[in-house]
């Protein structure tokens, strides 16, 4: 990967700070905040490091004991690595390069893509799908796997400047799948907590040993279990960086309002150590601070290759992966294309 000269100096200045956090992580964390309003001209970035820099006013702010942690215990060069892809090329550079396509075919931030390992030819088409994406300027991926979680494995190495979140159920997490990631250092694994709740606790050990920064991940069909607490207490103890929680399809529309509602209180009061993540709506946000209100939410797809979303018409070959290239298919689909 042949990097420009902003993200060098960016990179530069972001592991002299995590360098030194080992030392005064509070200030560290301060400091890292304040390079990046100094650095970042993005209209998303500072409204988010803004936020940040007003929570860390409060002394007794859990964020700080989150950063003191992640800092002793999440490799730095992962933690420089994927931010940068998240921030700089998918947030900034990235949303610059769809933006610049803009009025004619803009383009998601993000893409939502279910792995199928089984699918003939998937083997091919997916790391083309990657480059192809890449190219347009999405630097976002969140991948799903469908059966063996081998072939997501392999896919972060192919566009070494993105931003992969894995969704992994718990015993998908062995010390052979960290050791086919230890090569990609553009990763975050998300945890999924409803698949194998008991397996949780031991995959998030096993992450925090091999120092991988992690989420756990949450679908909520109702809104009563979570509202109650338990979820927070219970997946907060397993020391991830993030709690990501999904309203389901059958999530009725003003218990989602709820969840998300919740979702920003609890990142207000900074209280526990963890940032919670509404992981539909906070896309969704950023979506709408990236491109405006018109700008196509992420484009997901299903585990057969179809675009899922109110424009994508079921067995059209003209939205699925395997038929077409992904550029003609959020040509075709504009402008529904969603989480």
């Amino acid at each position: 990967m042949q990097k420009d000269l902003s993200r060098r100096l960016i990179e530069a200045t972001v592991r002299r700070a995590l360098d030194r956090g080992i030392h005064a992580p509070d200030r560290a964390t301060r400091n890292l905040v304040d390079m990046g309003l100094a650095l970042t001209r993005g209209p998303v970035q500072r409204q988010l490091l803004t936020t940040v820099q007003r929570m860390l006013r409060k002394p007794d702010s859990a964020y700080y004991a989150l950063a003191r942690d992640a800092l002793a215990h999440v490799d730095h060069e992962r933690l420089l690595q994927f931010g940068v892809n998240l921030g700089y090329e998918s947030c900034a550079k990235g949303a610059q390069r769809a933006r610049g396509r803009a009025g004619r075919d803009p383009v998601p931030w993000a893409l939502d893509l279910s792995v199928d390992s089984s699918i003939p030819g998937g083997a091919v088409r997916y790391p083309a799908l990657l480059r192809e994406a890449a190219a347009l300027g999405i630097h976002t991926f969140l991948l799903r796997p469908q059966g063996d979680p081998a072939a997501v494995l392999a896919l972060p190495p192919v566009v070494e400047n993105g931003a992969f979140v894995l969704l992994l159920d718990p015993p998908a997490i062995t010390e052979t799948a960290l050791q086919a990631l230890a090569g990609a250092p553009n990763v975050l694994v998300a945890v999924r907590a409803e698949a194998a709740p008991a397996g949780v606790p031991a995959a998030c050990r096993r992450l925090r040993r091999a120092r991988f920064p992690y989420a756990v991940y949450s679908t909520c069909h109702r809104a009563a279990p979570v509202l109650a607490g338990g979820w927070l207490s219970a997946l907060a103890e397993q020391h991830p960086l993030f709690l990501f929680l999904e309203a389901a399809e059958d999530c009725p529309p003003a218990e989602a309002d709820a969840l998300y509602q919740y979702i920003c209180r609890l990142r207000a009061c900074q209280t526990c150590p963890v940032v919670p993540v509404d992981l539909r709506r906070d896309v969704a946000f950023i979506t709408r601070s990236i491109g405006g209100e018109g700008a196509p939410q992420p484009a997901a797809f299903d585990g057969s290759g179809s675009l899922r979303g109110a424009s994508a018409r079921a067995g059209d070959p003209g939205c699925n992966l395997f038929c077409a290239g992904l550029g003609e298919i959020l040509q075709r689909a504009r402008p529904a294309c969603r989480l």
